[in-house]
């Protein structure tokens, strides 16, 4: 069990050459802003060294691959400044498809900040 999970949780897949489960993090927005997105996870020796994430906010999207391996047990940026709407149509997802072996991802949390104007 790891020591730098964020909360009583986490969850976490091995990594097949399609994607066969994934993780959402679909925030209820109150303030139309712009917020910096970050992520969670522990790390490990067997996570893998590209998560795949995906950042869906207000007209846009962005991939963004991490290395799980590192920098583990604390908040990571994952893209900042982006216009997020009123409601729940902005969302983080993160994929178990990365094409490693022997590898797993971890789902464990997201925060968004609000970016200032």
């Amino acid at each position: 069990m790891s020591t730098d999970k964020y909360g009583g949780n986490y969850y976490f897949a091995g990594m097949p050459s399609s994607e066969t489960k994934y993780a959402v993090w679909r925030p209820d927005i109150t303030l139309e802003r712009n917020y910096d997105v970050y992520a969670w996870y522990p790390q490990g020796s067997k996570r893998s060294a590209k998560a795949p994430y995906t950042v869906y906010w207000n007209g846009g999207s962005q991939a963004v691959q991490v290395n799980q391996q590192t920098n583990g047990g604390q908040w990571n940026l994952l893209t900042g400044g982006k216009p997020f709407a009123v409601g729940t149509s902005g969302y983080v997802k993160l994929s178990n498809k990365t094409g490693e072996t022997g590898r797993v991802v971890i789902a464990d949390a997201t925060k968004f900040v609000y970016a200032g104007s």
